[in-house]
């Protein structure tokens, strides 16, 4: 199974390395094809060509790639009700439209609380709750219960800190190894 990362970011690097390992740990063999300076949606256009099984992108990102005029009407919203506490739950709102808008051969998970992503130009403010997109059906139970364990239980305080330890160690194996070895997957 082929696992596509952008591997001009760190962060990227890192969940990429994430999924691995976890799906490593239920007997699953795994690459990594790191992508230079590769967009969401060349990653996204990897796996509609069967060049990748699994990707890691960003809620609001996927959505924007995938259904831009929806993508633009959530930002509106979520932009002029951020500090309304009454606002709603945009970031189920942003996964639930990004759901719906995933060809009907890819799949995901429920979304990482964890936020990635950082705002590309000219893209929609939105929730970007980190999320791993696959060919459906490409997991057993277990594997598919062991990755979205492993977004539930990721932080953003977690991507974070994980990121600047492997480029101060220079290994980001080693790093993500001792995250999932700290979880209960």
């Amino acid at each position: 199974m082929t696992i596509s990362v952008n591997s001009s970011s760190i962060g990227q690097m890192v969940l990429g390395e994430m999924y691995q390992q976890v799906l490593a740990g239920e007997g699953r063999q795994t690459f990594l094809s790191l992508e230079n300076a590769a967009a969401a949606g060349d990653r996204l256009a990897r796996l509609n060509e069967n060049k990748a099984d699994l990707m890691v992108g960003c809620t609001g990102h996927m959505l924007y790639q995938l259904y831009p005029e929806k993508a633009r009407e959530i930002s509106e919203e979520y932009v002029a009700r951020r500090d309304d506490p009454n606002a709603g739950d945009f970031s189920q709102l942003t996964y639930d439209e990004f759901v719906g808008a995933l060809p009907g051969y890819l799949a995901v998970p429920d979304p990482s609380s964890a936020q990635g992503c950082s705002q590309a130009d000219g893209t929609p403010e939105l929730p970007q709750n980190i999320i791993p997109i696959y060919h459906k059906e490409l997991f057993d139970r277990e594997e598919l219960k062991a990755i979205t364990e492993a977004g539930r239980l990721l932080t953003t305080a977690d991507l974070q800190e994980m990121a600047e330890e492997a480029e101060r160690r220079g290994s980001v194996p080693e790093v993500v190894a001792e995250w999932v070895a700290s979880q209960p997957i």
